[in-house]
This record gives C-alpha cells, structure tokens and sequence, in this order.
C-alpha cells in the first residue's frame, strides 16, 4: 500500500496519523512502523555504571562535596596516563563521565535559556562526548538540502536552489549524518510541531544525499530540543515510503538545579547513555559513508575520462586580431595624441 503523506514519511508521533491509523483500520501498519523506528538498547550504555557511582555522595554531601570528589578522581586517573601512554578506553570513557560531571556540577543558573543558550550549552557537552563528529553550529546551510532544491527547481521551475539553515550539524569527515535542531525553552506546542516537521524533511534530505553515494537504506537519528528537554528519533525505510518515531520511550534533559542533577544520576534516567549511544551510531555510520563517498568519487572519475575520451575532438579556433588603437582601458595620465 502507498501512503501519501508529508514527505513521503509516516509519522508516528503524530496524533493525527496515528488517530487515522486507528479508525481506518491501520492498527497492524502503525504498530510494524513504530517497531521499525525503535533501536534495541539506544538507553543502555556503560557510562551510566561511571555516573551513578556518584550519587550517593550526591545525595549524601551534596554538590560542593560531589564536585571536589569528581576533581579529584579525575586528577587521580590522569595522572597515571601522559605522552606515549594513551588512556585506556575503560578509563577514556571514565574521564568523559568526569568532564560532564565537572561541567554539569553546579547546574546552570537558569531554568530557561533562550535559544542560543541551549544550543551553546549543548554543544558544548557533545564535545565531551564524541571524538569523531564535527558539531558545525552557526546556522550552517545544510549541502543536502540543496539537492532536493535543485530537483525542485528542474521540475517545477523558479524556485530558490538554496539550502535550509540548521542549527547544528553533524558530520563525519564532511559528510553530514544528522542534525539537532534548537528551541528556548517554554515555547508552545505549535512551534515544537513546526520544529519537528522542519526536522523530518531535511532528514529525508540527508537521507536522498546518502542514497545517492550509495547508502540505500540509510536511516537516519535526530533531535529535537527545547531549553534543556529533548527527543532522538529515527527515520528509516519502510515498505515503500518512510516511518519516523522516537527511538524510546524517554526523554532525554540536562540538569538545571540540584533535583534534576539527581534525577540525572539516578537509575530511572538514561540521558546520558542516549547521547552516548547517538554519538557512536553516528561514528559508526560515518565510517561506512566515507567508503561509500570514496567509491562514489571514483566512479564520478572513472565516468568523467570515458566521457571526455568518447567527446567529438575539439576544434582550436583561429586567434583573433583585436585593435585597440585610440581606445581608452584605463584612465589616462595625459592626453593621448
């Protein structure tokens, strides 16, 4: 069956797809597509061990005593490191976890950021995470939307070939994977919804400009973030259009006091075991578009000769005899006779 819908996307976070889905009799569709979104332990990851051996001392002392402890083990763990003795990745992934601790701990000042707030504070913890993403923020035009651009423009005529801004883009070795995009928190449920459905079709732009080098089955992981509450969702090929949904059941959130700090901790919360996840699914995925990008560039190369060996041979014009007598290039500097 084909579905006509925005983007050619069936969205199953939506309430109104999912309500036509069930009075039309489309319960078994809905149920294989949400299926289709979800990854398999998107929510477990091993920093999460790391991260709740501090919340007793967390609940117990309180944040100052939480803070001088994460300094210190983190002191401690590298000093048994240094030049031509690389961390190991059981204590590589430990010094992440610190990082982020040391930069969660105190909380943010404020409970809601504006939008250039979240975005920088965000940011800045992805950093911490990820070794092989670039993070490329500043309303960056994302390449792959220009290409449905242009197809947009070949079929239906005068229309703009630019591309779509982004708030952050992630690529791996200049190949875009994915992107987050940004709201201050407390906006209303509208501007999420329009938020979310701009999301959605540059996704499925990223996912044309991975086909196109190769990747047919490209899915692709997003997000969508509000002050210091946001969702990952995954949008992948199914039968012959696409599903989006979120890829879990929870949310993920940055710490703004004390209470939400614990929460972080906390063995009911999997934030940081998502983001970690997110970041290595993307490294992961970019090393396989990278071949497939190199692959592509050869054949463009490969083509490229043909073509130019089976061309008609050039004709060299015969050089033309231009004059310039009495004829003014540049402002003169006397008169000419």
């Amino acid at each position: 069956m084909t579905w006509v819908v925005l983007s050619g996307v069936m969205n199953v976070m939506s309430d109104r797809f999912t309500s036509y889905c069930e009075v039309g009799g489309y319960e078994d569709v809905l149920e294989r597509a949400v299926t289709v979104t979800r990854i398999e332990n998107f929510d477990q990851h091993e920093c999460l061990t790391v991260l709740r051996g501090y919340t007793k001392i967390l609940e117990d002392d309180g944040l100052e005593t939480l803070w001088f402890q994460v300094v210190q083990d983190r002191a401690s763990l590298l000093s048994k490191f240094g030049p031509g003795k690389p961390l190991s990745p059981d204590a590589a992934l430990k010094n992440k976890v610190l990082r982020i601790l040391d930069y969660l701990n105190p909380p943010y000042k404020t409970s809601e950021p504006y939008e250039t707030d979240s975005l920088l504070i965000w940011t800045h913890l992805f950093s911490l995470i990820t070794d092989d993403i670039a993070l490329l923020s500043g309303e960056k035009m994302l390449e792959a939307s220009k290409t449905l651009r242009r197809e947009q423009s070949r079929e239906f005529g005068d229309l703009t070939e630019a591309g779509r801004k982004v708030d952050l883009a992630l690529c791996y070795d200049g190949i875009e994977l994915s992107n987050i995009e940004f709201k201050r928190a407390g906006i209303t449920p509208k501007d999420v919804t329009i938020q979310c459905r701009k999301n959605i079709r540059l996704g499925r732009c990223l996912q044309e400009a991975h086909r196109t080098i190769g990747l047919s089955n490209s899915s692709i992981v997003m997000a969508d973030i509000a002050g210091f509450v946001g969702v990952f969702y995954h949008i992948v090929p199914f039968e012959d259009v696409w599903a989006v949904g979120r890829v879990n059941a929870d949310y993920v959130h940055l710490p703004t006091n004390e209470g939400a700090l614990l929460d972080f901790m906390g063995e009911n919360d999997t934030s940081l075991a998502q983001m970690f996840c997110f970041f290595e699914k993307l490294a992961e995925k970019g090393k396989k578009a990278k071949r497939a990008k190199q692959i592509y560039d050869l054949q463009l190369a490969k083509r490229g000769v043909g073509q130019a060996m089976g061309s008609a041979r050039p004709i060299t014009p015969p050089p033309k005899i231009k004059s310039f007598a009495n004829t003014v290039i540049f402002t003169p500097s006397k008169k000419r006779t």
